[in-house]
């Protein structure tokens, strides 16, 4: 992440040092959350679904970063809250509204990709 002032550049790396700490930061708690169903009381699913939301975010970010597309983050996490369905069996009409709010969310994500 540079600022640029007139024609010079001026390079951040505290910036980009915080921003990668707390991308790793986040990325280590998904996991853990995701590995809580094998090693935590389970709470019904809460947990991991947490956890594949909070590691998708991750990845798309970085996914959508690295593309130069941000509509890439709404497609991940559209991807991820969809799953949340596999995590939670709490009911049928739980599981139908997890799979149609991250169905929403990764269409809008592909729509606007497409738009571009």
């Amino acid at each position: 992440m540079a600022d640029q002032i007139g024609t010079v550049t001026i390079d951040r790396p505290e910036k980009r040092n915080a921003m990668t700490f707390a991308l790793a930061a986040a990325l280590v708690v998904g996991t853990a959350l995701l590995a809580s169903r094998w090693f935590w009381v389970p709470l019904g699913g809460l947990l991991p679904t947490f956890g594949t939301i909070l590691v998708a975010a991750v990845l798309g970010s970085l996914w959508a970063r690295r593309a130069g597309r941000p509509s890439d983050l709404r497609y991940a996490l559209g991807a991820a809250i969809a799953s949340g369905a596999l995590f939670t069996g709490w009911s049928g009409v739980t599981d139908g509204l997890f799979l149609l709010a991250g169905a929403l969310l990764a269409v809008t994500g592909l729509s606007a990709r497409r738009r571009r």
